[in-house]
């Protein structure tokens, strides 16, 4: 199997998805959606699954802006206690007891666990977050046909 990459999503690709190759997708999607398809693979081990990957995506730019409104007010610097600031707000609505899902979102709650699963929900968090940047590209060109580059 080859795996196309930067892409995820193939309205990004600049002609067709020649046949054989796949496009990765880093578990937004549920297969049972239609925008699961035949021509995407998603490895079956990813630890965050679809539900859970949409909620991380969302903590995860919810923790970003919160750190670039600091800067911005900050006039660039961060200091140390607004860092942490921004990290509890990312952990909002986690109840105290629920270290597992601390876990998961990767913000230590005790003792390290296994370290290859955390680099794997590292790795997953960060193909999310291209995804993400991706679909903001795709929604900029869309706008850019729609009203035109002025």
């Amino acid at each position: 199997m080859i795996l196309l990459f930067p892409y995820m999503r193939a309205a990004s690709l600049p002609g067709p998805l020649p046949e054989g190759v796949r496009l990765f997708c880093p578990g937004l999607e549920d297969r049972s959606s239609g925008q699961f398809s035949g021509r995407t693979w998603r490895p079956a081990n990813l630890p965050f699954a679809p539900a859970e990957a949409r909620l991380v995506l969302r903590d995860l730019k919810a923790y970003a802006e919160e750190l670039a409104g600091r800067r911005r007010t900050s006039g660039g610097a961060l200091d140390p206690a607004g860092e942490e600031s921004a990290r509890r707000t990312a952990r909002r609505g986690i109840a105290r007891g629920d270290e597992e899902a601390l876990r998961r979102l990767g913000v230590s709650a005790g003792p390290a666990g296994d370290p290859a699963a955390e680099a794997r929900a590292r790795a997953q968090k960060v193909l999310l977050l291209a995804l993400d940047l991706e679909d903001q590209c795709l929604e900029t060109r869309g706008l850019v046909k729609k009203f035109g580059a002025d």
